[in-house]
């Protein structure tokens, strides 16, 4: 597929609707560039939303990447649901530093409080780090990865619960490499007597 530039906007801005964006769809929005995956949306209509939130310093240190899934109507229990994407940093002096999850849910009033109405469960590389339960905001955890990285949002909801909205965000900063530690003792000594011998051979080639 072409690469779909987001477009000048707040921020900067890339919409479309499920239908539209489908596997194998490339999204460049600043210094990312999102691979879109496989989906599952249960039968739903919506729109997947990417937003480049410029912060005030200069690059991209302290800007925000978001993907929102936002449905047209509410995703009534019963359900589960998947999207699948891979995101990489083109900017190789950058890497990930945090990520967070959101969800926008309706649940009962009063809820049952042993019951999970609606679970989000966000999957980096695989592995699950972070969960929403009935709408509860996770993060932002710290997460250093370069990248690039796979991201799976898996939903499920229950009888009572209604899910309308979910949203990843994704923070990073700069790839400092790491100073060069001190010599050991050992080490240092060596590296001494060498450049020690070092320079009593060019003297001595002097005298001669």
């Amino acid at each position: 597929m072409r690469p779909r530039p987001c477009a000048r906007g707040q921020g900067w801005i890339f919409t479309k609707s499920f239908a539209e964006l489908i596997e194998g769809d490339i999204v460049t929005c600043g210094d990312k560039k999102y691979d879109i995956g496989t989906s599952s949306y249960g039968g739903y209509s919506g729109l997947v939303n990417i937003v480049w939130v410029e912060g005030l310093a200069s690059g991209y240190q302290d800007d925000d990447f978001l993907l929102n899934l936002a449905f047209f109507t509410p995703v009534v229990g019963p359900k589960t649901g998947f999207f699948n994407y891979k995101l990489s940093i083109l900017d190789s002096s950058y890497t990930f530093d945090s990520v967070q999850l959101d969800t926008t849910v309706t649940v009962p009033k009063p809820p049952v409080p042993s019951i999970n109405y609606v679970t989000v469960t966000k999957k980096v590389n695989g592995v699950p780090i972070l969960t929403s339960i009935n709408g509860a905001q996770v993060g932002p955890i710290a997460f250093s990865d370069p990248g690039p990285i796979t991201v799976q949002d898996v939903w499920t909801v229950v009888p009572g619960g209604k899910l309308t909205f979910l949203q990843d965000t994704f923070t990073q900063a700069r790839d400092i490499p790491p100073v060069p530690g001190p010599l050991p003792l050992l080490g240092a000594g060596a590296a001494f007597g060498f450049s020690r011998r070092i320079r009593g051979r060019i003297k001595g080639a002097r005298l001669a």
